[in-house]
């Protein structure tokens, strides 16, 4: 198993906000179905080799943000954030691995996988250090367009994802299948005329949908406010943004803002390849 690399370097905070500047280079971030959903239709600026997610509780002292602790499991119950995670990639932006993260650093699963050309031809999801499932996917030209896990030394499926996309090379739909091939549900995504996710809607496996996001954007494509509205639970909630910048111009510093204070505040490090 290949060894795991984390990475050290701390996001600080930057006084002077920095414009993001266009790069030609770019990562995806959730390349691979079932990695992180959070990290779905994001792009990183430059050639970016190791990322590294940490999440914070937040308040504020002196009219800033500063962070109270890392969330916990029983935060992240009710915390709009996601788990904490890490990804490597190779020079050409494909992912070689995943992890996610608890509050103590101990990685709870990951996804090892194997590329070529660009594309993701196999991989391995662990728990525990235990293989659990085998990957296979399938592609139509370079867009990725199904994801099976099998269980290891199988071809028993344990889950099924399809992919569908956009003329412009936007993924519009995930189609979800359970262990005996059986619909399990759908995510349906909107876009604005800018390429934006504007909206994701959430459907139960018998077509009744469960949960609404809705997003809104600047003129530099960052997203500055997120409505959800959870069906499951009758939760209804608002968060807007802000941010602070590295020199390539990817995000290092993300506050959510509920009700006019800051409730989370999300670190990332990111290494570059030279």
């Amino acid at each position: 198993m290949r060894k795991l690399i984390l990475i050290a370097a701390i996001a600080l905070f930057i006084p002077d906000v920095c414009i993001p500047q266009q790069v030609n280079d770019n990562v995806l971030l959730g390349q691979l179905y079932g990695t992180q959903p959070f990290g779905f239709f994001e792009s990183l600026r430059g050639k970016v080799k190791e990322f590294r997610q940490t999440n914070y509780l937040a308040t504020e002292e002196n009219g800033k943000a500063v962070k109270i602790r890392i969330l916990t499991t029983e935060d992240r119950k009710t915390a709009p954030s996601g788990r904490d995670y890490f990804e490597e990639y190779n020079s050409s932006g494909t992912i070689l691995k995943n992890g996610v993260l608890d509050e103590n650093g101990r990685l709870l699963e990951y996804w090892d996988v194997d590329t070529d050309s660009g594309k993701i031809l196999s991989a391995a999801y662990y728990t525990n250090d235990i293989l659990r499932a085998n990957i296979k996917t399938r592609y139509n030209g370079n867009q990725l367009e199904e994801v099976i896990y099998l269980f290891p030394g199988s071809d028993v499926q344990t889950k099924r994802v399809l992919i569908q996309y956009d003329q412009n090379g936007n993924r519009i739909k995930y189609q979800f299948f359970n262990n005996r091939n059986e619909p399990n549900g759908h995510n349906e995504y909107i876009y604005d005329d800018k390429g934006n996710l504007e909206i994701l809607r959430g459907y139960s496996r018998t077509g009744q949908m469960n949960a609404i996001y809705k997003y809104t954007y600047n003129n530099l494509g960052e997203r500055m406010t997120e409505h959800q509205e959870i069906y499951t639970d009758g939760n209804i909630r608002d968060y807007r943004f802000e941010y602070e910048y590295d020199k390539i111009g990817n995000y290092v510093k993300k506050i959510f803002i509920k009700d006019n204070k800051p409730l989370i505040y999300r670190e990332r490090q990111i290494k570059y390849f030279d």
